[in-house]
């Protein structure tokens, strides 16, 4: 796809829809995955501002509750891999969660066995921390787990920090954006797994008497269980009902150059470094 043929792009999602406006026009979006896990440790505040700094487009993290109610900032269901705790989030109040070093097991690729961030005092935010430190930041806030509480905790963060028009809620959860849809209507979500797959059976060939989207956005892999998703007849197909494509997640630079020249617009990335290199080279 030509740079002339993705001009005016934000215009066309979802009647233009606030998240999308400041974004450069064409596409080529880069969402730093977790931060940019592969990077430096991944959901903390420390991986968060220094993925700003590369010029990112959009932040990625995942949000879970503690025993007490707090939405946090973590992927895994445990603390294992990331800290050097054990056991679920959830069992955890969120003052216990703050005891442990988040930065515990990362290592340099480059160097294995090297730990360069252990004992720096990171630790797992709270998603009104984050809300707190980046208030201008784009954030793609993915809810893991399927719990009526989480959403709603959510819902009041996005509204007291006044995030609606900077926020874009994903869950593999349909039930769960749906509530969060009545919630926030305002607010830019992503397709649930349901909703992906209704979308290629019913969209993408062209159904669309009977389809009719209630998300911005279609978050998304290359491949999910061993099929295809991401082609250009989906491509395609967002366009035609003004959906944007993000695609998951992307590190090589050849895929990603490819991933753009489809027409999606954005790549989640452990590796935003690489991402701004290859997007950059495809708006020149």
């Amino acid at each position: 796809m030509s740079t002339d043929d993705r001009m005016n792009l934000v215009d066309g999602i979802r009647a233009g829809h606030p998240f999308f406006q400041g974004l450069p026009p064409e596409g080529c979006w880069v969402a730093a995955h977790r931060g940019g896990a592969g990077l430096w440790p991944e959901n903390t505040l420390s991986a968060f501002e220094k993925a700003l700094r590369l010029g990112i487009h959009m932040l990625e993290m995942d949000v879970r509750a503690t025993a007490d109610g707090v939405p946090v900032v973590i992927h895994d269901e445990t603390v294992d891999r990331t800290t050097d705790g054990s056991g679920r989030v959830g069992d955890f109040t969120f003052r216990e969660l703050r005891s442990l070093d988040a930065g515990h097991r990362w290592e340099n690729g480059d160097q294995p066995g090297v730990a360069p961030w252990r004992s720096k005092g990171l630790v797992i935010p709270s998603l009104e921390e984050v809300f707190q430190s980046f208030p201008e930041a784009r954030i793609v806030l993915e809810m893991k787990e399927a719990r009526h509480g989480l959403v709603d905790s959510v819902s009041e963060l996005i509204e007291e920090y006044g995030r609606s028009r900077l926020t874009l809620v994903a869950s593999f959860h349909t039930c769960l954006l749906r509530r969060f849809r009545k919630r926030r209507p305002d607010t830019a979500t992503s397709a649930g797994r349901f909703e992906v797959l209704l979308f290629r059976l019913a969209g993408e060939r062209g159904f669309r008497r009977i389809f009719t989207p209630g998300y911005e956005a279609l978050q998304v892999p290359e491949r999910s269980r061993g099929i295809r998703l991401v082609t250009g007849g989906f491509v395609r197909a967002a366009r035609r009902e003004g959906l944007s494509v993000h695609v998951w997640t992307v590190n090589d630079p050849l895929d990603i150059r490819r991933f753009f020249g489809m027409g999606v617009e954005a790549v989640i990335t452990d590796r935003p470094d690489i991402a701004l290199e290859a997007a950059e080279s495809m708006r020149t």
